[in-house]
């Protein structure tokens, strides 16, 4: 499933951009020696096996600040979501907050700098309730992009099907699929299962005064109410 949503404004995404540089203060880094940072907790980085409770920690620091700042952002993004899911919508509140990538312009990322993967954050985290039946989403919507574009690699290749293969063999399914990139657009929100093999693609002629700012969150269907985090 890939699906658009149309949800933000020219203008309503400048506002948007404007007050992420004014909480740069609160942003946080996660490459030492690359412009690449957060605005909020993220699960797939926050809450490895490792450091799970620093997650929630940042979680009950940041999500106070975004709900502050953006609250008509997040109300528009559950209403949004709930229209297009068809659902109940709800943010999962001991969870973070759907949340900003910020990257800088820096040459690593003209390159192929991201890795393939699959989006199975809800494995990190402790739920309520139980998640043997559920649908998974996640959801991208560009803030500001570089004039050369961004977008996101995708092939035809299911979670399911590289489960508990060895390299070699994952190697030759993902090499003998299609793969396809969906090109961003500011404003409009990406949102897709999470479970197709994707990757951040390259960004050719990013300059080091350009920027790509993009609100990331993910989704869990569960008895039939959408909760939301990231």
């Amino acid at each position: 499933m890939i699906q658009e949503v149309a949800l933000l404004s020219p203008d309503e995404c400048l506002k948007i951009a404007k007050s992420v540089r004014a909480l740069q203060s609160s942003w946080i880094s996660r490459q030492r020696m690359l412009p690449f940072y957060t605005l909020g907790a993220a699960s797939y980085l926050d809450a490895v096996a490792t450091a799970t409770q620093n997650y929630y920690t940042l979680a009950k620091e940041t999500n106070p600040v975004l709900m502050k700042q953006f609250p008509w952002m997040y109300q528009r993004i559950s209403g949004c979501l709930s229209e297009s899911l068809e659902g109940y919508v709800k943010y999962v509140e001991r969870f973070a907050l759907p949340g900003f990538h910020i990257l800088q312009g820096h040459e690593i990322f003209r390159q192929e700098f991201a890795s393939l993967h699959f989006d199975l954050q809800y494995q990190l985290l402790l739920w309520e309730m139980t998640i043997e039946d559920y649908i998974p989403i996640s959801f991208t919507l560009p803030i500001v992009l570089p004039h050369a574009g961004a977008g996101l690699w995708h092939w035809d290749v299911l979670e399911e099907e590289l489960a508990g293969k060895s390299s070699s063999e994952k190697d030759k399914i993902i090499a003998s699929r299609s793969k396809s990139l969906y090109t961003y657009k500011t404003g409009i929100m990406l949102v897709h299962s999470g479970h197709k093999l994707h990757q951040i693609a390259p960004i050719p002629e990013f300059a080091a005064d350009e920027e790509r700012v993009t609100l990331q969150g993910h989704g869990l269907l569960v008895d039939g109410t959408w909760h939301i985090y990231w």
